[in-house]
């Protein structure tokens, strides 16, 4: 930020924090510049050669109004003229088509730092049509834009509706003020609009026909758990963090009190404060049941455990709606009931007859640093449920497959047509953090979306790391008509691929040796998986073996093959491809694994974390000291063993490496892709670098994609590979 402009920025954000009370202080923040963006939502009318175009479509509004609010919030020598600026692609686009209109205040010369913007949203005809008249709704976004992160949302205002005998109906995308408690009115009629407008792609399974052995449910009018629950009942689920908080436990001694009449009456002092609180809401929403993992599992029965973990997709995918409450404990209580009141505070203010309010902040801001949204078991609760209504200290939220509707704006639509997963891109920009807040689209492909819910996941904190996969069993479970069964978290349809993710940051150090090395779920500590390639469908595919395990040796082993969507080709198929080995003698048969399998070290780790495959492999060495000190984790040349021909580069813990000699190390081939332009020298190896340990491979990191001619001159050797 140059310093001529910091008396400007210093008197935008002293104006704006005068009349908003939000401190805007860019002096502290180097390299920090604010921007106003001032939008409509929506502008569907276009100005031609200063006539009206569509004028019977689209919204009226007053220029000069516009102009004195902007005059009113900045200095009046930043601001000499406004004028507005066109879509120049589509000049005559139809009102509903219409995507963008801006409004944009120029300054000549020279530019100012902070741009001030009038920008409309996405138009819709039915929206548009309920509001023919007056100023449209004006939404103005702070946001910060840094060298790092670039443009990050801060927060919005909004107009108030304007009180009129006139005015009929909802005013779209207008301000409201969020009371300190909650809203039910609102709440149920998000909740109908969902349940009308959203039959298709937000319906919820019904549980009578889900073969559920065992659903116990809390009925919140006898205040007890129940078993017998008709086929046809409805029931709302929780989702919250236990905390440190004193839990009560259905288990064995407690059975028999809390499936009795009023045994979970609120005069019990042993009941948690959420756990009220939830049945309480269930209640005020038209639900008669509830599902808590706490009371509607035995604690201390293994089988009833198990059975029950595993039905996690059917539970809540089953549930009319998911309560998500974002307390840090079970004693924290729901926000918005009772004591647990909400810092809901908005600043109102009247500008040139405009009444204005700030806005609270959206989801990913509220969720951001939830407890809720860093534990590992809730991610599955939120992605398998079709309804959330998240409940946070500043305001409830709406989240189903079909948008996203918020306290403090009205987002709500006659016929439920505001799809807002959209136009939260307008806030978020979508950058990695604020991406995995939100449920990825129904539309999207299955792939995508186990990307989706695996990148966030990967991030997620957990109590037990032994936990890494039974918290995820739920996402699996509901993938698994689509991409497969799973083997350690790999959806076997997309094994090739799934199987070359790859982590930001290379942690040995937190290698859990509950799970293979090539799983994700036997790493942590990376706060994000490069997934790239999970989209892909590889033109060369492995064959995949694995042992079904009858025993406790390898001599009860039963090799099975996992069903990839290539392992059905024909070994001619397999034997002309070769996997960039130049070999006048056919490879081995791919199948021809059982000799090769039976030997094996007597220190091994778990059979069940055995992969058995033929590929072609290059002996490596690390250089021992990186290309340049980059500290904890560094990048290292890897040439071919005894050659100076570098192959790649991978990142590396430091100190890792400085442990390890250099002759135990293999790159081999997982897969073979087309690039963009799809011949020969366009096509990449996918490599993995693995070391040796007692005769069994070892991953160590996914390595960046190897072009073919480079990997082919690598001369690389097929080989029997044991992979743990």
């Amino acid at each position: 930020m140059q310093r001529q402009y910091q008396p400007q920025l210093e008197s935008l954000a002293k104006t704006y924090t005068d009349v908003f009370f939000y401190e805007l202080d860019c002096g502290r923040v180097p390299g920090v510049v604010q921007e106003l963006d001032i939008r409509f939502w929506p502008m569907v009318m276009f100005l031609k050669d200063g006539d009206k175009v569509g004028e019977e479509t689209g919204y009226n509004y007053d220029p000069k109004a516009i102009e004195r609010i902007l005059r009113s919030l900045l200095p009046a020598e930043e601001i000499p003229s406004v004028s507005v600026v066109l879509d120049k692609e589509k000049p005559n686009t139809p009102a509903e088509d219409t995507k963008s209109m801006s409004l944009a205040l120029e300054q000549k010369p020279p530019p100012p730092q902070g741009r001030v913007d009038v920008v409309a949203g996405d138009g819709n005809m039915d929206i548009v049509g309920c509001r023919t008249r007056g100023l449209s709704r004006l939404d103005v976004s702070v946001w910060f834009k840094t060298r790092f992160q670039g443009r990050v949302f801060k927060s919005r205002i909004l107009q108030m509706p304007p009180v009129s005998e006139s005015s009929t109906g909802p005013d779209y995308f207008s301000g409201r003020i969020v009371a300190d408690n909650s809203d039910f009115e609102l709440y149920r009629t998000w909740l109908g609009l969902c349940e009308t407008c959203h039959s298709t792609s937000c319906k919820e399974e019904h549980w009578g026909a889900s073969k559920l052995e065992v659903l116990r449910l809390i009925d919140v009018e006898t205040r007890s758990v129940i078993a017998n629950v008709p086929s046809e009942a409805r029931y709302v689920a929780l989702s919250y963090v236990w905390g440190k908080a004193q839990q009560l436990l259905l288990t064995e001694e407690t059975f028999t009190r809390l499936t009795s009449a009023r045994g979970l009456s609120e005069d019990r002092p042993d009941i948690p404060k959420t756990v009220l609180d939830a049945m309480n809401v269930t209640s005020e929403l038209g639900f008669r049941y509830l599902w808590i993992d706490t009371l509607c599992i035995k604690q201390d029965d293994p089988k009833d455990k198990y059975l029950q973990i595993g039905n996690m997709d059917r539970i809540y995918s089953c549930a009319s709606l998911t309560i998500v409450s974002t307390g840090p404990n079970a004693e924290s209580g729901i926000p918005g009931l009772g004591q647990s009141s909400r810092s809901s505070r908005q600043a109102t203010r009247i500008i040139s007859n405009v009444q204005l309010v700030s806005a609270l902040p959206i989801l990913s801001q509220a969720l951001l640093h939830s407890p809720w949204d860093q534990r590992g078991w809730t991610l599955q609760e939120k992605a398998l449920s079709t309804r959330l209504l998240i409940l946070t200290e500043f305001q409830a939220f709406w989240h189903c497959n079909n948008g996203i509707y918020s306290e403090d704006t009205t987002l709500e639509s006659a016929k439920g047509i505001v799809n807002m997963i959209h136009n939260t891109q307008d806030y978020e920009s979508y950058s990695p953090t604020t991406l995995r807040i939100y449920k990825p689209s129904t539309q999207d492909s299955a792939e995508a979306q186990y990307v989706a819910y695996l990148r966030s996941y990967i991030s997620r904190d957990l109590s037990y790391p032994g936990d890494a996969i039974n918290a995820f069993t739920g996402l699996l479970k509901a993938f698994a008509p689509r991409l497969g069964p799973s083997v350690w978290g790999i959806p076997t349809e997309i094994f090739d691929s799934a199987l070359a993710w790859k982590t930001t940051a290379h942690l040995p150090r937190r290698r859990n040796s509950e799970f293979p090395s090539w799983s994700w779920a036997g790493w942590s500590g990376g706060k994000d998986i490069d997934t790239e390639r999970f989209s892909t469908d590889p033109i060369v595919k492995i064959r995949w073996w694995r042992i079904e395990q009858n025993g406790s040796s390898i001599s009860d082993r039963n090799f099975v093959l996992i069903k990839t969507r290539g392992a059905n080709q024909p070994y001619s198929e397999f034997a002309t491809e070769f996997f960039g080995v130049n070999s006048p003698s056919p490879p081995p048969h791919p199948d021809d694994i059982s000799q090769h399998a039976s030997i094996l070290p007597p220190i091994k780790p778990p059979l069940s974390h055995l992969l058995f495959f033929w590929t072609s492999a290059v002996a490596v060495s690390i250089s021992r000291e990186p290309t340049e000190p980059r500290g904890k984790f560094s990048e290292y040349n890897i040439h071919v063993a005894g050659r100076k021909n570098r192959i790649c580069t991978a990142v590396l813990d430091y100190d890792w490496r400085q442990q390890k000699s250099e002759e135990n190390f293999e790159i081999i081939f997982l897969a073979q892709a087309w690039g963009k332009r799809r011949f020969k020298f366009d096509q990449f190896v996918w490599p993995l670098l693995i070391e040796w340990e007692d005769g069994i491979a070892y991953r160590v990191q996914s390595l960046s994609s190897i072009r073919l001619p480079h990997w082919e001159s690598c001369e690389p050797k097929f080989k029997f590979i044991t992979l743990a």
